[in-house]
């Protein structure tokens, strides 16, 4: 009899601690992946997954701020979620980039569009950057060729040296740990990387593909004083139609994470990596015609235009600005 309570009570706890919040579109009756959620303190939270859920044990405050390209609801309230789920108004379009030149016969085909990403640990900005980049595909492979940032600016932690204590995990600054969008995924999802998986919603006529990996979920690895644990990554691209093409891109986005502590510390820190593209117009070069970008540093800001006003990358940059500290400074234009 104690054995089948023991059980029961097992089966309870699991069941409490791995319900879902899925969050849905008013408009389109559609789950919504990539929502950032962030506290009211501007810490990073999570993000919605490939079905547009989130771990329910993560949603312990009474409301949350809200992110999404296409979202008009800006708040999660917690006490509005029924049944497990959560609507949100979706009116604005992620368009499909713009065909510059039609039916060409040149060599390579390349996305343009606007990126960002950023570092958080503990939900706190370590850094952020955001630009304009493009990615270059052979046409007769398919290959990922070459990745050209066009411009830029970077925010960064000021003083961040000063402030570090090498016993607490949680005063560590990041800002090396952040990286450009790979679209090297895409040849993952042409070679039917069996680890990849589609979801594809026939009303908005739209596919999702996932790559999720995990290790140290378990167990600690421990290096030079330090211990790692729970090494989680996530890759998501959304694109029109049932197919994953170059061309027809909607969204792609990745995102890492790992726990890290002192010997001397009782907590783990969660130090997390995410990066972002927003593709915008496609366009067809040969060889010859190809140019390089500019040398991406992540200490400098290099940029000639205000590309930042886009609507594209200018509500995000709004939102996740918002939340920066008093100490996150734009580091100086080269240019």
């Amino acid at each position: 009899m104690k054995t089948k309570a023991i059980f029961f009570a097992l089966f309870v706890l699991n069941f409490l601690y791995s319900q879902k919040i899925k969050f849905t579109s008013i408009e389109k009756q559609n789950t919504i992946e990539g929502i950032l959620i962030i506290n009211k303190s501007g810490e990073y939270i999570t993000k919605t997954d490939i079905n547009g859920e989130v771990d329910k044990n993560l949603i312990e405050d009474k409301f949350y701020i809200l992110s999404h390209p296409t979202l008009n609801t800006d708040t999660l309230f917690v006490d509005k979620i029924s049944n497990n789920e959560y609507k949100v108004h979706q009116i604005k379009e992620m368009k499909i980039p713009e065909i510059v030149i039609n039916n060409s016969t040149k060599d390579y085909i390349i996305s343009r569009g606007f990126f960002n990403s950023y570092v958080t640990n503990n939900g706190e900005f370590n850094i952020y950057i955001d630009g304009i980049i493009e990615y270059v595909f052979d046409r007769k492979t398919n290959n990922l060729k070459d990745s050209n940032v066009i411009e830029y600016r970077s925010f960064y932690v000021e003083d961040a040296k000063e402030k570090t204590n090498r016993k607490e995990a949680s005063t560590f600054v990041f800002d090396n740990l952040v990286k450009l969008p790979n679209l090297s995924f895409f040849e993952e999802i042409k070679n039917n990387n069996e680890k990849i998986t589609k979801k594809y919603n026939e009303t908005s006529d739209e596919s999702i593909f996932q790559f999720s990996a995990s290790k140290l979920t378990d167990k600690e690895l421990k290096f030079l004083g330090y211990a790692f644990t729970d090494v989680q990554r996530l890759e998501i691209v959304n694109c029109k139609g049932e197919n994953a093409k170059i061309n027809n891109i909607l969204n792609f986005s990745d995102t890492n994470s790992i726990k890290i502590k002192h010997k001397s510390e009782q907590d783990f820190s969660k130090i997390i990596t995410i990066s972002n593209y927003y593709p915008k117009e496609i366009i067809y070069k040969n060889k010859d015609e190809l140019s390089k970008g500019v040398k991406f540093k992540r200490d400098i800001s290099n940029f000639k235009t205000n590309y930042w006003q886009n609507e594209a990358i200018s509500s995000v940059f709004e939102f996740l600005s918002s939340k920066f500290k008093e100490n996150f400074k734009q580091s100086k234009n080269v240019n």
